[in-house]
């Protein structure tokens, strides 16, 4: 089968997730094509084809470039990998592309009518038409949650919605232990309302513990003057790109990784790529509810604030350094179990042809 990994943008947890699924793909016998922004250490025998956009509001006019581009290829499944992005080009001539499609659906938010503007509601509702007329066309949706699925379904079509769990690959043995003097918490990303990063800074303050706060990622100029204002030495902003390898090592050392996101991320319907990270290099995590969602209820290597309120935030904070070697013991052993038993990129993959099997169209038609 000749399967086309379609993303335009790069960056995040993308870059990952297309050699995941190539190598799979190549491990399954499959033949991938890797369509969109430039990716590194693919495998030799990918087929490759440069392809980006600038926005969203031009897209449609180079998406025929796109179906000139996939056509050339006779595809047997294009997997459209961000399709939060990519609906504002997709059109019901994507059946002449392959005669299957499946868009993964990352965030929901898009989409929603709730709390929005009046503007933001005409723009979901023009988003749920778009996503509505694929259907037609023979294509259908990956989402990573269980309440997306159903909340999503209820917009495009429960049978035309599959929930898989979003697939990590298991790290190298040489990552998964390091020592370090001084404990340090691990903060990924950059600041966002579904991410919580200043309330996170600010439970931090509050604490008087001998731990230190790496923070990976550009952050916006009110985060960097919180920090400055603060004077903590225990803070560190890591204010730049971080590569993939670096990144490794920071899990690798770090004693506990953040992921206290607010009620917004639950919201935005998604998973979280750095709480699988943590998880996959086998350290404990301090969460809040919406992210405990994202776990096995008797996952013990997890301290879970009330909420992201900043004084609720330094207990778990303080919570989880004292409990660290308990925490630590866990984690080392159930986080990777759990990423190696139910994040399969075979299991991802497997699903999204057997999704596109049951909603196939035929290329040639319309």
């Amino acid at each position: 089968m000749r399967i086309a990994f379609y993303d335009p943008r790069s960056g995040g947890h993308k870059p990952a997730l297309i050699r995941g699924l190539v190598a799979t793909a190549i491990e399954l016998g499959h033949e991938p094509i890797v369509i969109g922004a430039h990716v590194d250490d693919l495998p030799t025998e990918t087929t490759t084809i440069p392809f980006t956009y600038s926005n969203s509001f031009v897209y449609p006019f180079q998406a025929r470039q796109l179906y000139k581009l996939c056509a050339q290829q006779r595809l047997d499944l294009f997997v459209d990998l961000t399709f939060d992005n990519s609906v504002w080009g997709f059109s019901r001539r994507l059946r002449q592309v392959a005669r299957g499609q499946v868009h993964v659906v990352h965030k929901t938010r898009v989409f929603n009518l709730e709390g929005r503007s009046v503007q933001g509601k005409a723009m979901a509702r023009y988003l749920r038409f778009k996503a509505r007329r694929l259907i037609a066309s023979g294509s259908a949706f990956v989402v990573h949650k269980q309440a997306t699925q159903k909340a999503f379904g209820d917009i495009v079509g429960a049978k035309n919605v599959l929930a898989l769990n979003y697939p990590t690959a298991p790290v190298a043995a040489d990552f998964q232990t390091s020592d370090v003097a001084v404990p340090f918490i691990l903060w990924v990303g950059r600041e966002r309302p579904d991410k919580g990063l200043e309330p996170f800074l600010r439970g931090f303050f509050r604490t008087t513990i001998n731990a230190e706060l790496k923070i990976v990622g550009h952050q916006p100029s009110h985060i960097v003057e919180l920090v400055n204002a603060q004077a903590d030495d225990r803070v560190h902003l890591l204010n730049n790109y971080t590569n993939p390898i670096k990144l490794a090592e920071l899990y690798a050392s770090s004693s506990l990784v953040a992921v206290p996101y607010p009620e917004a991320m639950r919201n935005g319907g998604g998973a979280s790529g750095v709480l699988l990270d943590a998880l996959t290099h086998g350290k404990p995590v301090v969460v809040t509810p919406p992210v405990a969602e994202l776990l096995p209820s008797d996952f013990a290597g997890m301290v879970i604030a009330k909420d992201n309120a900043p004084t609720n935030l330094a207990i778990a904070i303080e919570s989880a350094l004292e409990r660290l070697p308990q925490l630590s013991a866990i984690a080392k052993v159930a986080g990777p179990h759990y990423i190696e038993t139910e994040h399969r990129f075979t299991d991802y993959l497997s699903g999204i042809i057997a999704l596109a099997g049951s909603h196939h169209s035929d290329p040639q038609s319309g």
